[in-house]
């Protein structure tokens, strides 16, 4: 089967990604304790609500954005024309004094950073670690089951674009990386708690949010 044509178009960007910082990685390759394998249940309760923290992400993103469509149409920030978009206006350029005529104005897809925010904070229900020697495999439950080499480095295309994945034991800690060469980074850190849950921390940046950050329990099923 031949490879879709945009994972085609990414395979150079994957490549000068995996050149860059080769060794720089601060990961083990071994942990100090193995503790991690067994099937996890997800523990709501004892987790962050990663809905809520994506709708406070969102609201935040829609109010500037409403600001900036008021500014460059000099209308108070609260009023009604400044939420609309500019095709409803039946603009689709505006004039940007100083710049020599009409430019487009780039804004935020709101719709595409909620669709990354789902996919890069989303917990799975029920998860199975199991550390083989030097070998560690996640099998997520609805998702697909994904082995790594600790202190390999490694590429992947996959929704976000073209990553480079750094994978690693950071003490008890097992530890996944990818770095995306259009400024996002992602992460992903799996560890007992001193009471025994299974901690998952998702962390995901990017030059539009920043770092959001949401801690998911597990116990043993």
């Amino acid at each position: 089967m031949r490879a879709p044509i945009y994972k085609l178009a990414l395979w150079p960007a994957l490549m000068l990604l995996l050149g860059l910082d080769a060794g720089c990685s601060s990961l083990g390759t071994t942990p100090a304790t193995p503790n991690l394998s067994g099937s996890w249940q997800f523990d709501a309760p004892a987790s962050d609500d990663a809905h809520a923290k994506i709708e406070k992400v969102m609201a935040q993103q829609e109010a500037k954005q409403r600001a900036r469509r008021a500014k460059r149409r000099g209308l108070p920030a609260g009023s009604a024309e400044a939420g609309l978009e500019d095709e409803d206006l039946g603009v689709d350029e505006l004039d940007q004094p100083g710049r020599g005529g009409r430019v487009a104005m780039l804004e935020v897809d709101l719709k595409q950073l909620r669709a990354n925010l789902q996919e890069a904070l989303r917990a799975p229900a029920a998860l199975r670690v199991d550390v083989r020697g030097e070998q560690v495999e996640l099998r997520p439950e609805s998702q697909p089951s994904r082995s790594y080499h600790p202190g390999e480095v490694s590429g992947r295309i996959d929704s976000f674009g073209a990553a480079r994945i750094v994978s690693g034991w950071d003490g008890s800690a097992f530890v996944v990386q990818a770095r995306y060469g259009n400024g996002i980074a992602r992460a992903e850190r799996y560890e007992l708690s001193h009471d025994g849950l299974l901690i998952l921390t998702l962390s995901y940046s990017d030059p539009t949010v920043g770092k959001l950050v949401l801690r998911s329990a597990y116990r043993r099923a």
